[in-house]
């Protein structure tokens, strides 16, 4: 309910329907279980539709991470687990060509690989703890916008929540398009989030 974190919220979605990727930066959502991380990026998929990708932390530190995120508009990472340093590496890398707007290749299976995509997709990371990924030259660190979930609705959840919200889209639509037209503004204005 704190003021300055919805306000994040409805400019992170915001920012998130709108094309292209300008502003470079990226979203952690991190906090308690059953907080509600997975509910706000499921209603993006339910705004985005085709335009949503979700993939777990080991599927970005594989070879084929990066495959079908080539037409995402939100990439969404989530299940943070123990990577080791190779893993940890690449999932890095993977993550810091998506901030940075890095042209990269695509590995797909059994077919040729994709040469210098520049991924259009904005960036959100779910998780419980904070993810411990190799930041050398602070690029993700000074490109990242924390949201924290301080509460659990665990053995208190509304299993009627996600149709509620769904019947809500056109609304929360609405309301993420006034937060994109806020970023705009500051934009213009010389501010930047």
């Amino acid at each position: 309910g704190d003021p300055k974190w919805v306000s994040l919220l409805r400019r992170s979605m915001g920012a998130m329907l709108m094309p292209g990727r300008k502003w470079q930066r990226w979203m952690l959502m991190q906090g308690r279980v059953r907080g509600g991380k997975g509910t706000i990026m499921n209603v993006m998929k339910g705004l985005i539709g085709d335009g949503y990708r979700g993939v777990s932390m080991a599927q970005m530190s594989s070879q084929f991470g990066l495959w079908g995120a080539e037409g995402a508009r939100v990439l969404s990472v989530s299940e943070f687990g123990a990577l080791n340093s190779k893993e940890g590496e690449l999932a890095s890398a993977n993550l810091k060509c998506v901030v940075g707007g890095d042209p990269v290749t695509i590995d797909r299976k059994y077919m040729e690989p994709l040469r210098d995509v520049v991924l259009p997709g904005f960036l959100v990371v779910q998780s419980n703890e904070i993810p411990r990924l190799s930041n050398r030259g602070q690029g993700l660190a000074s490109k990242m916008l924390v949201l924290p979930f301080a509460n659990s609705f665990l053995g208190k959840e509304d299993l009627d929540l996600g149709e509620k919200l769904t019947n809500e889209l056109q609304g929360i639509a609405v309301w993420a398009l006034v937060g994109a037209k806020e970023l705009l503004d500051e934009v213009d204005s010389g501010k930047l989030w």
